[in-house]
């Protein structure tokens, strides 16, 4: 026992120095992993938001905003730690326990530590670390979580008492339910492999129905119990109330399975780079098809394609995982064989859903109501690498020990070269087609890097047939009897690839730099108040103001940077309105704006616009083109924040749009209200007066007024179920101004008025978190106790 543990911290330790040597780009002072979806400017947003990130907030951006919660275990350590130090202890931490609770899996049946330390290193440590480059952070924690979930089921599968079983099952529940918090279309994805393997298990070991029902249910309802809300809230906005997936079937398609593994670039799998980097390489560049836009081809429009990370998991693994799965074809007890034949099987499935678009499978998984929903059916070759690592385990558990045949290890020896050789042909191939391949690369669109990718291609094959060769040395050694040099040499190809893999995607970039005085963004900064800043131009350096440095101030962006899901409210008012920007602008409270002075000077030469933007400073920008100009201007017609409006108009909302599209309307003289709410119509009076708010929070607004007349307070913020306002302390409807706007009619008088934000009580849903692992953690002692 004494080595076991021995053995097992050194284990630990070993992927504590492989998660430090893989973010050694951050090792520096002021610097932090660089990543696209969530940076230093999702970061900050967080941090802004502070606890009301759990219980309720609100965002005055884009556009005209929006109300929500998020409950994750990543958004209560964004609280705890600073900025400039979290992603990289965060990625270490989710790598180093995902490994740990595939070691601890793979060791519950009874393999080598040696080949629990492989099968973690495939399961994590190639594809799947990318996630971190590209700013996936929930996904990555889904697969940590997935394996420590499969870790407790089975451990209560196992459990000989009812005391371990009830245990277990309640921290299977905690481990789903924690996987379902952090991205909900992940983990349904691992779900579809969890839930089976549990059936699986339960029938393996001949457990009684009422056992299995109890394990079952309290694994269900504890995971539903920590989830329930957030899955229906996530439906509520990611289906329901999203435009891309309420449309017709075959736009649904396109947009479900834009990112879907091409068959035709396989190679990607075991010869890291074959087909590029990625879609922003300069000299490298990706040139497939992976989220290549429905219809490109036809009519250039959308993404050539996108793809941030390699799809490389290796060729060793592959062929691990071959072993394993043939390992068990020829020996075993049936459930040792069962349950490895259930991950073959399912590494296969993930392999071909991953497919999308090209894939009969997905065709028929597209049936299955809430999973069609799921964008990108390439996030299933994640849930393939864990499959994977797992088959591998038992693949170096019958190949590096002395145990295993003789026989055995000669075939495996004799498949790894002959994989070898058809790596030789591919990349003699490169040479015979290379007029094919240049014609092929050029017609993709990538004419002026053709040269350096047939490069990057041999260099791919060149690298696969290194690995190969590695491998085979290895392998040579289990024939010679010399197991702990071998295995040795495997964890150090595994190690040294991951390394060299993620040394391209891994940059770090520099807080202080987001920090540092920038003139125009601080100027944004100091004047926006409660209004809203818009960018007519956002691509180049203001793409990146809008994602990092922007936010980091906490301006609030009118432009969109990233919205997958558009809720339909908003793709009607963008539909409507896209060709008269200026009345977008006012309805949606942007007061600042940026625009190329060659802009400002053709809305200066018009007589009916020349006095609504008034110039504050002018500024250069580096573009692709050179040096430009630029302009940071007032916009004087725009509807305040918060105002008071003496004239309102009773329609329906329906019609609402196009009144607000009719040119000759003047969104500052009127309000449109909706006619349920049965105001009648009020004209003739002065037109529109802003509103400062007395306090203004993450979760609430408070306004004091005194008003001589009846009147409209329109609050610009997209009305959402949960808002509440409140008039000298009492509940009032809250109206739909303008569309999707929110407001309050007030009586004459002097009034207090409190906008809420939605609430969220998320303290039931930590404490209960808590109870239940204490609960669990009390059985489980007794148990050790009992047994001791």
């Amino acid at each position: 026992m004494r080595l076991e543990r021995v053995a097992a911290w050194g284990v630990g330790l070993f992927f504590v120095l492989l998660a430090l040597l893989t973010l050694r780009c951050a090792w520096g002072a002021d610097v932090t992993i660089a990543s696209s979806d969530v940076n230093i400017g999702g970061l900050a947003f967080r941090k802004q938001m502070g606890w009301d990130l759990f219980s309720g907030f609100f965002s005055g951006r884009p556009l005209f905003g929006y109300a929500n919660y998020s409950i994750s275990l990543f958004n209560f350590l964004v609280q705890l730690i600073p900025i400039h130090a979290f992603l990289e202890w965060f990625y270490a931490g989710v790598l180093v326990i995902g490994s740990l609770a595939m070691v601890w899996f793979l060791r519950l049946w009874s393999l080598s530590w040696s080949a629990a330390i492989v099968g973690a290193l495939v399961g994590f440590w190639v594809n799947s670390i990318l996630l971190a480059s590209a700013g996936h952070v929930y996904k990555m924690e889904v697969l940590a979580f997935s394996m420590v979930s499969l870790v407790f089921i089975e451990k209560g599968v196992r459990a000989v008492s009812a005391r371990g079983q009830i245990g277990y099952g309640l921290l299977a529940g905690v481990s789903v339910g924690l996987m379902m918090l952090e991205q909900q279309d992940v983990a349904l994805l691992a779900g579809l492999f969890l839930a089976p393997y549990a059936f699986l298990r339960l029938i393996q070991v001949k457990m009684g129905w009422a056992r299995s029902a109890l394990f079952l249910g309290l694994l269900s309802v504890v995971g539903l119990l920590l989830s329930g809300p957030v899955l229906l809230k996530s439906y509520d906005q990611n289906i329901r109330q999203a435009a891309s997936v309420q449309g017709e079937r075959a736009a649904k398609w396109d947009y479900i399975t834009q990112w879907s593994l091409v068959p035709m670039e396989w190679p990607d799998l075991i010869a890291p780079g074959w087909s590029g980097w990625s879609t922003f390489d300069a000299k490298e560049p990706y040139w497939g098809r992976v989220g290549q836009s429905a219809g490109y081809l036809e009519t250039g429009e959308g993404f050539r394609n996108f793809r941030l990370e390699s799809n490389y998991i290796g060729l060793m693994p592959f062929l691990l995982a071959l072993f394993g799965v043939a390992s068990v074809c020829r020996r075993g007890g049936c459930a040792h064989r069962g349950m490895v034949l259930f991950w073959g099987s399912a590494a296969v499935l993930a392999l071909g859903l991953a497919m999308g678009r090209y894939s009969w499978l997905y065709e028929g998984f597209f049936q299955i109501p809430i999973f069609n929903n799921i964008r990108a059916p390439i996030k299933f070759l994640d849930n393939m690498q864990i499959a994977l690592g797992i088959l591998a385990g038992f693949g170096v558990d019958a190949l590096y020990s002395s145990a295993s045949s003789p026989r055995f290890r000669r075939g495996a020896w004799i498949s790894c070269a002959g994989v070898a050789v058809c790596i030789l042909l591919g990349l003699w191939g490169v040479s015979l087609f290379e007029e094919g391949w240049r014609m092929q690369i050029a017609e993709a669109g990538f004419a002026a890097q053709v040269e350096a990718l047939l490069e990057r291609m041999r260099g791919a094959w060149w690298h696969a047939f290194v690995c190969a060769c590695v491998g085979l040395a290895s392998l040579l050694l289990c024939v010679k009897h010399r197991w702990r040099l071998a295995v040795c040499l495997l964890i150090g190809l595994l190690s040294i690839d991951s390394l060299m893999l993620t040394s391209r995607y891994f940059k770090a970039e520099s807080v202080k730099a987001v920090s540092v005085p920038n003139p125009v963004l601080d100027q944004l900064a100091q004047r926006q108040g409660v209004e809203r800043v818009a960018f007519v131009d956002q691509n180049g350096v203001y793409n990146n103001w809008l994602a990092v440095d922007g936010i980091y101030r906490d301006i609030r962006f009118f432009n969109i940077w990233q919205m997958n899901r558009m809720p339909m409210v908003y793709e009607e008012l963008l539909r409507k309105l896209e060709s008269n920007p200026i009345r977008l602008w006012q309805l949606a409270s942007v007061r600042y704006m940026t625009m190329p002075e060659r802009v400002y000077q053709s809305f200066a030469k018009q007589t009916q616009v020349s006095e609504w933007f008034n110039p504050l400073m002018s500024y250069e920008i580096p573009t692709s083109a050179g040096k430009r100009r630029d302009v940071m201007v007032e916009f004087m017609p725009s509807v305040p924040r918060l105002a008071l409006f003496r004239n309102w108009t009773s329609m329906p909302i329906e019609a609402q749009l196009d009144q607000l599209a009719e040119p000759a309307y003047n969104p500052r003289q009127q309000v449109l209200v909706d006619h349920q709410a049965g105001f009648d119509s009020v004209e003739g009076n002065p037109a529109v007066e802003a509103v400062e708010p007395t306090e203004i929070t993450r979760s609430r607004v408070r306004v004091e007024v005194q008003v001589e007349e009846p009147v409209m307070l329109r609050f610009s913020q997209r009305i959402q179920p949960g808002w509440q306002v409140f008039v000298n302390g009492k509940e009032q409807p809250l109206l739909t101004l303008d569309y999707l706007v929110m407001g309050v009619r007030l009586p004459s008088g002097a009034h207090e008025v409190v906008f809420y934000a939605p609430k969220n009580n998320y303290a039931a849903g930590m404490g209960s978190i808590a109870l239940i692992g204490i609960v669990a953690g009390w059985l489980l002692i007794r148990r050790e106790r009992a047994d001791g």
